[in-house]
């Protein structure tokens, strides 16, 4: 073929496909097999760039990835923990206060008691909004819950205002709680999260007992069934999830 008919079949070509016309003429005579070969190692890189990847923009797209999320910046993620810290101080001004007017209308230990029960709901939200969680407020939250209700609970069968056998459920759950907790502290990674039901049974809990102050006995008892109800429940849920856990770490360690 001479040159004046190449370049009319060029240009034919090109018109017929424009990617074509701007491929150099040795990669349009590239030898078969040779083209397949340049290219392999880009579609390598990206399938193990795809192999490697999916998790975690799985994970972004459904808002799960930790990086994507706010987290707590300024003195507002030293609240939550602080909030907590308030609720234990409270407790031995609790006694004190109970003890100056129990068993009749304790209305400054009631008042009290209604707002550390309000703190802690206010350091749950606050910890999830504003993602201000810590180590510290894992271990700390579900130890001063756990000393609160014993220390009200101890104070109403001291003095008189609820028998023995109507709190024994609430101190029994929380006295196998503490004990599992330090059992299981040193054999598990797993530490105390505080479930949803629980905050619902620690405040339904924490407006009974309020209500047995102020001596408000047809309210406090139908709240106090359901409270401590919710609170046995949720006590069975941690030791069940604690147990599970320590098993699992436990066939891990086996196993390895």
């Amino acid at each position: 073929m001479n040159e004046p008919e190449k370049q009319k079949q060029d240009v034919a070509v090109g018109a017929l496909d424009p990617a074509a016309a701007n491929v150099p003429e040795q990669q349009q005579h590239m030898p078969l097999g040779t083209s397949d070969d340049a290219v392999a190692p880009e579609t390598d890189r990206a399938g193990e760039d795809a192999g490697t990847e999916p998790h975690r923009l799985g994970a972004t797209l459904a808002g799960d990835d930790p990086e994507s999320e706010p987290h707590a910046t300024g003195l507002i993620r030293y609240v939550p923990n602080a909030l907590t810290l308030f609720r234990l101080a409270c407790l031995p001004v609790f006694f004190w206060l109970y003890g100056l007017q129990a068993p009749g209308f304790a209305w400054m230990a009631a008042i009290l008691m209604f707002v550390a029960a309000w703190s802690d709901v206010a350091d749950g939200y606050i910890a999830r909004k504003y993602h201000a969680t810590s180590e510290l407020g894992r271990l700390l939250d579900p130890f001063v819950d756990r000393a609160f209700f014993l220390t009200v609970f101890a104070a109403y069968i001291y003095y008189g205002t609820m028998p023995w056998w109507a709190a024994a459920p609430v101190l029994a759950r929380d006295i196998v709680m503490i004990l599992a907790a330090v059992v299981l502290f040193g054999s598990t990674s797993e530490r105390p999260r505080v479930l949803p039901l629980g905050r619902w049974a620690n405040f339904i809990l924490a407006w009974a007992v309020g209500f047995f102050m102020i001596g408000v006995r047809l309210v406090a008892w139908p709240l106090y069934i359901v409270g401590a109800t919710l609170y046995v429940v949720t006590g069975v849920l941690y030791f069940v999830r604690y147990a599970r856990e320590h098993r699992r770490e436990g066939r891990s360690t086996a196993d390895g």
